[in-house]
């Protein structure tokens, strides 16, 4: 699939003055964009809703979220970086397919460093130290990840719930009340599992924290919070991935902050549960 960007610039000088507007504001804030919705990127530009949907047919593109994949493979791309890491390994020592890997992992890293936003961390740390209860919840790939976040929550004494049976999610989901708070982390935002527990969860008046790539996900739209992973790989993949060392990365800086709010607390109870 072609670049979002080479699109909107090889497109500019034929678009109506309305959809050159939001077209010229995405090419120079395109970071940003990622983490609006179409209300908020109309508002942004001084332009209508509709003319950013416009926009999206002007360029042969179906609708809003296939849009926003398109500017997440923009945003997210590979660095420069690759090659010249690359020249400088000793290759008698690492194999073509191992180097690939190591590199997809350090380039997920280098763009979730400019791309993480720091207000979210807050807010997600805000919202746990309020929360009464905590529920972690994945799937598939993603289940180590949300097993990670709930080992990480019952060490700082923190009540939370982690099952790896979908169905023990699914009764979690259930019983979850005002003053709760779920996890979710789902790369694709769209997993059916997952959208199913989230809108049980939502329905009871749980607070949603989704950490995914998807901003424009089913889980993402159900979610008071949404911390996004750098667009690395498809949406549907089928292996160990660079994604999920973003996702546990997320996981350490939540688990940093609420260390650093409260040390001689969280101190106390990793001393604690130290076994």
């Amino acid at each position: 699939m072609d670049s979002l960007v080479f699109l909107l610039k090889s497109k500019l000088d034929t678009l109506p003055a309305s959809e050159k507007k939001v077209a010229e504001y995405i090419i120079k804030d395109k970071k940003n964009v990622m983490y609006q919705g179409v209300n908020e990127l109309a508002k942004a530009t001084g332009a209508s809703p509709s003319a950013v949907m416009r926009l999206c047919r002007s360029l042969g593109i179906p609708g809003f979220k296939e849009f926003k994949i398109m500017l997440a493979r923009d945003v997210f791309s590979p660095t420069s970086k690759s090659k010249k890491r690359k020249d400088s390994l000793d290759q008698t020592a690492i194999t073509s397919q191992e180097f690939k890997i190591i590199d997809s992992n350090i380039d997920t890293l280098t763009d979730l460093k400019t791309t993480i936003d720091r207000k979210m961390i807050e807010k997600t740390v805000n919202l746990i130290e309020k929360s009464r209860y905590i529920y972690s919840f994945g799937v598939g790939l993603s289940n180590s990840v949300a097993f990670d976040f709930y080992h990480k929550m019952g060490r700082l004494g923190y009540l939370c719930g982690f099952a790896q049976d979908y169905y023990m999610q699914l009764i979690a989901a259930s019983n979850m009340s005002a003053g709760m708070t779920a996890m979710f982390i789902s790369h694709s935002g769209t997993t059916p599992e997952m959208v199913k527990a989230a809108k049980i969860a939502k329905n009871n008046g749980a607070a949603l924290i989704t950490i995914t790539s998807n901003p424009e996900g089913d889980i993402a739209e159900l979610s008071d919070i949404v911390l996004l992973v750098p667009f690395s790989e498809p949406l549907q993949r089928y292996g160990a991935s660079s994604t999920r060392i973003a996702q546990l990365t997320i996981i350490d800086m939540i688990f940093s902050e609420l260390i650093r709010k409260h040390p001689s607390r969280s101190i106390e109870n990793l001393e604690k549960t130290s076994f």
